[in-house]
């Protein structure tokens, strides 16, 4: 599937404001089932920028401002191609088709950062064993039934707020953004033993706009290692594995730092902002 992804961002300021270094995650994380063929960033005011990958291997671009500006534009026109149509077609480890199962070595080092013993004794953990009383003996049934149930359990709703809502808050309001539910579905399966780390990027949702003019949205969702299929991505959100309609931005241990854009502006007092985004697909080959 070849999709060009159109993204634009803006923010105002009430007054002159200088603003201090940016980071943008707006690069896809290529794989051998995203690639990206066409890629163009837009900033405005003018910038210095620098491209580098950062401790989770994201791309990173750095922009340094000179001028003061009332305006913050960041726009990325990009066609990516994406493979995983079949999310599925993998082939577990013979050791981990039943739960449940221990990393060997070599991955338990590598995945050691994504592992967290701690989260069995974690409000997520008492909240598996209320939905998921009877955990299923095969390791995939397990994952799938505990993100329907993270589905059927919590109502999806938008947050405007920055951050992530604590996970007590989630489960006291039984609702969150896809962030506040990713979040919580990764301590859901940490506090089972696997190693699960944060991911954010793009949804594609066809047929829901005009012809030729799709609609999609930023979105976050679980990935977890899995002996024989690597990192798998788990929607909670939607209660679905993640195909090619998902294409990632950035991956971490935490949420922290892997907004798409964020840095901090200074001016003589506080100045309020607001901002703008819009996110717009096209598809390119013809829907079957």
């Amino acid at each position: 599937m070849r999709l060009l992804i159109d993204h634009q961002t803006r923010y105002f300021y009430e007054d002159e404001v200088s603003l201090g270094p940016h980071n943008f995650l707006l690069r896809p994380r290529e794989n051998a089932m995203v690639s990206v063929r066409h890629f163009r960033l837009s900033i405005e005011p003018e910038a210095k920028v620098n491209w580098l990958r950062d401790h989770n291997e994201n791309g990173l671009l750095r922009a340094f401002f000179r001028d003061p500006t009332r305006t913050l534009s960041v726009r990325v026109e990009m066609e990516v191609e994406t493979l995983e149509s079949n999310p599925f077609d993998f082939i577990l480890d013979s050791e981990a088709f039943n739960y449940p199962f221990t990393y060997n070595a070599r991955e338990a080092s590598a995945l050691q950062p994504y592992i967290d013993p701690t989260a069995a004794r974690g409000p997520a953990a008492d909240w598996v064993r209320e939905i998921l009383p009877a955990l299923p003996e095969e390791t995939l049934t397990l994952l799938l039934e505990l993100n329907s149930r993270v589905k059927e359990n919590l109502r999806y709703m938008t947050r405007g707020d920055a951050g992530i809502q604590p996970i007590e808050e989630t489960l006291r309001l039984r609702s969150g953004s896809c962030r506040d539910i990713a979040f919580l579905m990764m301590h859901a399966v940490r506090a089972l033993g696997f190693a699960a780390r944060f991911a954010s990027g793009y949804l594609y949702e066809p047929g829901t706009q005009e012809k030729d003019q799709e609609s999609g949205s930023l979105h976050a969702w679980t990935e977890i290692f899995l002996p024989g299929a690597g990192w798998k991505g788990f929607d909670p959100t939607n209660g679905i594995l993640c195909d090619d309609h998902f294409i990632p931005l950035a991956v971490g241990r935490q949420p922290d730092n892997l907004n798409p854009v964020s840095g901090l502006y200074y001016g003589q007092r506080k100045i309020p902002s607001t901002f703008q985004s819009r996110v717009r697909f096209q598809r390119l080959d013809p829907v079957p």
